[in-house]
């Protein structure tokens, strides 16, 4: 699930658990991902996200 992925590499930087980011952050980066084009390249970068992750991101 591109869902969990996303939030286990989130959860690995950020030192938190997987179930935390999914409740938590997950949402609030989902919105910034589709309105800021400079956070959506960033976090793409920096979390290594792959194109399905993109589109999930973008959804």
């Amino acid at each position: 699930m591109k869902k969990k992925a996303i939030a286990e590499k989130i959860a690995e930087r950020t030192h938190s658990s997987t179930k935390e980011v999914l409740k938590d952050t997950l949402p609030y980066l989902q919105v910034a991902f589709k309105k800021n084009k400079d956070f959506r390249n960033k976090l793409t970068n920096e979390l290594d996200l792959s194109g399905e992750e993109v589109e999930w991101l973008q959804k």
